[in-house]
């Protein structure tokens, strides 16, 4: 009901909150209209009497029954309205903070006439006067802004429960920094989450890593390009470990366009050392562990291609083992096996670990003496055969050496050819002996 001086009770109580008399002038009708149209709901209450919990709706603006979808509840208790439409410890909480008379957040979910859930946040001011307290209330929709929060706790957890190590990162000039990491990122390297966020890549970097290439992968993706490859890492217990890498660039709307990328980081170090491994076991013979006859036969082209036209920098030593058969036939197959593994520790006692030795075929052996002179290899192949003769697991078995110059463009079965010859040659000689070829004797 209209006042003498034309205004609502609820105008009033609003213009009376402020300390203004029944006459406003226009500063004061100009603030009635912001609160009026304001884009949250504004609302006033106090209670009646001062010491109940009678709190009774003086005010309440235009906004407010587009927010909370009710008419203006002025004159209605503030509780009866709370408690139709949030949950009992939501206006447990209220009523608590109202009664510490003392500014005060609440965030209730409530929900519209319809039933469409709505997450409104109320800001609680108090104004302690003579006579009265009076309560100023402003309630804004954030419903949004939860369910945002809502998604992004639901992304973290789903990228937390993923396998692969994953980060965000935001270029930042010539550094990208990272942004965030899940939980398998954190086992990984070792670090703590706030050890990593907003730090550089090249932190996590191992020493040996090949800088220029990940100078590559920086510029690939702020030209929009997709990377993968495998890097070098350091844990933070100083461990290196190599990672299976892959970056995709995006870019953030309303971030400055900002570019970004999402990262996975999966450990391969123990499947690279075992495919490593398989390879090297391909190339080994298994008894010995010496580079079996295919590796041999490419490391002898490797050796000739790199001999330059009349040079002669490397040589070949063949090696055929006498009197194996005797072992074999007189104590078995197994100790013949344990004389070949005997004579192949041998060889890597005796020569240099530069040369590459190898195991031909049965008891045969051979070995590449790099930088050696052909004087040297006899020298070195007689040091082989006392070695031979002074170890009590070669059983008294002793070898026929055959030494040839590795010349260029020299087939490696001609060179074979001319090293078979010699070791035949040192066998008819009487075995255990030491025979080189002369410069031009084939």
């Amino acid at each position: 009901m209209p006042t003498e001086c034309g205004m609502s009770e609820q105008e009033q109580a609003i213009r009376s909150s402020h300390g203004e008399t029944p006459a406003a002038n226009r500063r004061s009708d100009l603030l009635s209209d912001v609160v009026e149209h304001a884009p949250d709901a504004i609302f006033v209450f106090e209670a009646a009497p001062p010491e109940s919990h009678d709190w009774r709706v003086v005010y309440a603006n235009t906004a407010f029954e587009s927010l909370y979808g009710t008419p203006s509840p002025a004159g209605r208790s503030l509780l009866g309205f709370l408690g139709a439409r949030a949950s009992p410890g939501d206006v447990a909480r209220t009523v608590a903070g109202l009664n510490r008379m003392a500014a005060f957040r609440t965030p209730p979910m409530r929900r519209r006439a319809s039933g469409t859930p709505v997450w409104i946040e109320t800001n609680y001011q108090p104004k302690i006067e003579p006579d009265r307290i009076l309560w100023f209330a402003v309630s804004r929709n954030v419903t949004l802004s939860m369910l945002l929060a809502q998604r992004s706790r639901q992304l973290s957890r789903a990228l937390d429960e993923a396998q692969e190590a994953i980060a965000v990162s935001t270029a930042h000039r010539r550094a990208w920094r990272i942004d965030y990491v899940n939980r398998a990122f954190i086992e990984l390297l070792g670090y703590e989450a706030d050890e990593l966020v907003g730090q550089s890549w090249r932190k996590l970097f191992a020493r040996e890593t090949n800088f220029k290439q990940i100078e590559d992968y920086r510029v690939a993706l702020l030209s929009g390009q997709r990377i993968q490859g495998e890097q070098q890492f350091r844990r933070k217990d100083g461990t290196v470990i190599l990672l299976s890498l892959s970056a995709t660039p995006f870019r953030v709307e309303g971030a400055e366009r900002a570019l970004s990328t999402v990262t996975t980081l999966r450990d391969v170090t123990s499947t690279r050392r075992e495919e490593q491994w398989l390879r090297e076991q391909a190339l080994r013979d298994p008894l010995t562990g010496l580079h079996n006859r295919r590796e041999f036969e490419r490391l002898l082209r490797a050796s000739i291609d790199m001999t330059p036209p009349g040079g002669h920098a490397h040589v070949m030593m063949f090696i055929d083992l006498d009197d194996f058969k005797r072992v074999n036939d007189t104590e078995g197959h197994d100790a013949g096996d344990r004389v070949l593994i005997a004579v192949s520790e041998t060889l890597r006692r005796t020569l240099l670990p530069s040369d590459d030795l190898a195991r031909w075929g049965g008891d045969e052996f051979a070995a590449i003496l790099y930088f050696c002179a052909p004087a040297q290899a006899v020298s070195r192949g007689n040091d082989l055969l006392r070695a031979l003769a002074g170890s009590p697991e070669c059983r008294g078995v002793g070898a026929s050496i055959g030494i040839v110059r590795i010349e260029h463009a020299l087939l490696v079965e001609e060179l074979m050819r001319r090293a078979d010859r010699l070791v035949y040659k040192a066998k008819a000689a009487g075995r255990n002996r030491v025979i080189a070829a002369d410069a031009g004797a084939h």
